[in-house]
């Protein structure tokens, strides 16, 4: 039952899309990637003090790489967030564990190779025909570019995840790993916000819409904290694509997206894509992981 924390946590993360777009109003991107990182990481420091644990830290490059690839990766997800359909930006956001499906077949950004099978070139397969499904209304919209800039913010977020599959083999705790990724925000979301429209006054609203984002972005990781450390991993990791459930239903409900046989076609395709790939990772891993155990009874006999 742990491993409903995610359904927790992908309902957090649909509202902290809500709460984006309806910050967008009042802030340029780089303002709310600011102040959300800034939220987060007020949080985690009295979260690292409370547990004990040191900020300083022995693995500054992992960190570094992670951090600053991440914080442009939710960047541009903000970015596209405020301008795509609900349902779009979400299910697009959901292409990455295809990405570290990919990366881990081929032995991409230092992750160990995983021994790869047909049906996981057939999930990654279907998964990228239901994006260029997807796509086809942005395209007749004119607005392909956005789709582009959401699928490069999930590459970009699945080679922050391989990093943190990284920092975690190296024992790095959690807490000091969203720390250090919510400060590479808090610069990054400053530059882009000095660059844009500068820093704009609160208003009531705008402030409210601000809280939102980062008071559910906080608690939905912590909700995925818990569903992975107490829950099923297989089962924690598919739950988190109810997550474009949550946010079509928001988009038709708050802004009345029109969701066309085409979007959920693809839209289907990419969610049954992740769920076959993230199953089909976790078996490479496990089969690669016990072929490793056995080359090495091997040796010592």
């Amino acid at each position: 039952m742990q491993s409903l924390w995610m359904l927790v946590a992908a309902l957090l993360f649909s509202l902290m899309a809500v709460f984006i777009k309806q910050a967008s109003e009042f802030y340029n991107t780089g303002e709310i990637v600011f102040y959300r990182s800034l939220f987060t990481v007020i949080c985690m420091a009295f979260l690292l003090k409370a547990r004990h644990i040191s900020f300083a830290t022995p693995h500054w490059k992992e960190h570094t790489i992670r951090s600053l690839v991440g914080a442009v990766a939710f960047s541009l997800w903000f970015f596209t967030i405020a301008r795509l359909p609900l349902a779009t930006a979400m299910t697009l956001n959901y292409t990455a564990p295809l990405f570290v499906a990919l990366f881990l077949a081929f032995g991409w950004f230092g992750l160990q190779k995983t021994l790869a099978d047909k049906w996981l070139y057939l999930s990654l397969s279907l998964g990228f025909a239901g994006v260029v499904v997807l796509m086809q209304p942005s395209v007749a919209a004119g607005q392909w570019w956005l789709d582009v800039l959401c699928l490069i913010s999930a590459v970009l977020a699945a080679t922050a995840l391989s990093h943190v599959r990284i920092l975690g083999k190296l024992g790095e705790p959690g807490s000091r790993i969203i720390f250090y990724f919510s400060l590479a925000g808090i610069v990054v979301g400053a530059l882009l916000a000095l660059v844009s429209t500068g820093f704009h006054t609160h208003t009531l609203h705008g402030g409210l819409y601000l809280f939102g984002v980062g008071a559910t972005a906080t608690v939905a990781q912590m909700a995925i904290t818990r569903a992975y450390s107490k829950g099923h991993p297989l089962l924690t990791a598919c739950l988190q694509f109810s997550g474009v459930i949550f946010s079509t239903g928001f988009g038709v409900w708050l802004w009345g997206d029109h969701i066309t046989v085409n979007m959920l076609l693809g839209m289907s395709m990419i969610v049954v894509a992740g769920m076959l790939a993230t199953w089909l990772t976790a078996r490479a891993e496990r089969l690669n992981s016990q072929a490793v155990e056995r080359s090495l009874l091997i040796r010592n006999e």
